[in-house]
């Protein structure tokens, strides 16, 4: 008896993998399942923290679509750029994919569907985001980097490594917090409140597995590792939005809140109908970890990069100097933009991408057209996407797959960034000293030079449609402003070698960031000789 139940447990186990590989969209690929919840690595990190190259690989093996499960769901992965931009354009539904998402977040701007509220909350934080609004915050960005700029200036020309990623998320706490919530909370000196937070922080990322379990809201239930420390995390970083909700409330009251500032766009929303405590908090906990967390990284991978270029540094550092750029102005030399652009393609920080639901009852068609080998189109196929599905683009995979970008997608060339009849193109296959003594660097002070357009369909650091990042303006603006001091100061050196090739400097968790928390030594400039 014991024998023919262990048999039909076996065959029910069985049919369950095949209906989890079954083809729901005829003609597009099945990635096979990884465990009794489908394919879970697409939204899921796996130990080793290289899921990014994992999903790469997917990518170069099914090429431009795939299909897969995920908890009873189907998934449509999306590889190539002009599909994936047609499709983040056009599906704008959201959602959870799973059960338990919902009440560890409740209700904010990232989850809710694309619906009435969500507009209502769009439409609150808008202005705080629009560019207008964030070149009024210009002074408090520059005085914040001024302090990193004193930290550096002490560690400068020691044998002393720093940890840049962890000094870049102390400044970006501090620029979040100032200038979308008006509380100082001294991030980069240290603070006490800061360190108990950005503990809470970091066990949440790095336990970002357990967050995406199914009946997570179960499982906090059990006081055992590693849910207890997941538990306490998400304590911390409650306890702390309730410090921000509190202190809006006082400058409320007090009649000093920035009229268009992100602060009183959350006090009006407080006000609407509908509106609970929670969905404030849940909405302020996203906008405060969303808003540092990725800046600080991406400001750390433009630094490893330069480092791992010494070339490219010390033509980045001449394009500064050479610039007529206004110190402060939140604009970059052509080429360094070019510089940070290549830096954000090979590694972005929102690694795992945008899942995007079809709402809509008439389905979604992908319309996927073939080429020959003279550039003129050979066939079209329809792909029917049926209500309820999802499409999923990875980011890491869209920016360095050899599909969109040709063999050298893993290799880091600003110059693809460049028309080549710009002064401040690099040709790699001649010797680049030579080119750099003799590269004339007058343009080099001219922004926004232009680049390859085509490129930019491959480009979605920051996702496409009417669900982007609403915080890119302010994200582009401490970042260029970072670089553009830190280039006119300090050079930067990598430490150890074996540390950064790349399949050991990222891991992928709920971002991609630098698995050692990128230490580098720095020069002062102030002491280099510098060539005129």
């Amino acid at each position: 008896q014991l024998i023919s139940l262990l048999i039909i447990g076996y065959l029910i186990f069985k049919l369950y993998k095949i209906q989890l590989n079954k083809a729901v969209i005829f003609g597009i690929p099945v990635i096979p399942a990884d465990s009794l919840f489908g394919f879970t690595e697409a939204i899921i990190p796996n130990e080793k923290g290289d899921s990014h190259l994992n999903l790469l690989k997917i990518a170069e093996t099914y090429g431009k679509l795939a299909q897969f499960s995920l908890f009873g769901q189907t998934v449509v992965m999306i590889n190539d750029k002009v599909l994936a931009k047609e499709a983040l354009l056009k599906i704008t539904g959201k959602g959870s994919l799973h059960i338990g998402t919902n009440f560890l977040n409740h209700r904010n701007i990232f989850n809710l569907d694309t619906n009435e509220e969500w507009q209502r909350r769009r439409t609150a934080f808008r202005q705080a985001f629009s560019q207008n609004y964030v070149n009024t915050q210009k002074n408090i960005i520059t005085e914040l980097i001024k302090k990193v700029n004193n930290y550096l200036d002490e560690k400068a020309n020691s044998e002393e490594e720093v940890e840049m990623d962890e000094l870049f998320g102390r400044l970006t706490v501090d620029v979040i917090c100032k200038t979308a919530f008006q509380l100082d909370i001294s991030a980069i000196e240290m603070s006490a409140l800061f360190q108990n937070l950005h503990e809470g922080i970091r066990v949440q990322f790095e336990l970002s597995k357990v967050r995406r379990l199914p009946f997570m809201h179960l499982l906090l239930m059990f006081p055992i590792e590693p849910f207890k420390s997941f538990n306490k995390a998400l304590q911390t970083t409650k306890m702390f939005s309730k410090i921000i909700w509190k202190h809006l409330k006082t400058l409320d009251k007090n009649s000093e809140l920035e009229s268009n500032g992100l602060g009183q766009a959350i006090i009006n929303l407080s006000k609407q109908a509908g509106i609970t405590e929670d969905d404030i908090l849940s909405d302020i906990n996203l906008l405060f970890i969303a808003g540092h967390e990725t800046t600080a990284h991406t400001l750390s991978w433009f630094i490893y990069s330069i480092a791992r270029n010494p070339d490219v540094q010390q033509l980045c550092q001449q394009s500064v100097d050479a610039s007529t750029l206004v110190e402060g102005s939140g604009q970059l030399p052509v080429y360094v933009e070019a510089v940070l652009k290549e830096s954000m393609r090979r590694y972005p920080v929102a690694s795992f991408g945008s899942f995007r639901k079809v709402n809509d009852d008439s389905g979604y068609d992908i319309v996927n057209c073939t080429v020959d080998s003279i550039g003129q189109k050979s066939s079209v196929t329809k792909y029917h996407l049926p209500k309820g599905c999802w499409i999923v683009v990875n980011i890491y995979t869209l920016h360095n797959s050899t599909l969109n970008w040709g063999v050298d997608a893993g290799e880091f060339i600003p110059e693809r960034w460049l028309p080549k009849s710009s002064d401040c193109y690099i040709d790699k296959n001649s010797d680049s000293k030579e080119n750099l003594e003799s590269n004339p660097l007058s343009s080099l002070a001219i922004y926004g030079g232009g680049g390859q357009r085509r490129e930019e369909l491959s480009f979605a650091p920051f996702s496409y449609g009417i669900r982007n990042c609403i915080g890119m303006n302010l994200a582009l603006l401490e970042i260029k402003l970072t670089i553009f001091e830190l280039l006119k100061n300090f050079t930067f050196e990598i430490v150890d070698e074996s540390l950064y090739d790349d399949t050991k400097v990222a891991e992928s968790y709920v971002t991609l960031r630098p698995r050692k928390k990128l230490p580098l030594r720095v020069y002062s400039r102030k002491h280099q000789m510098i060539s005129p």
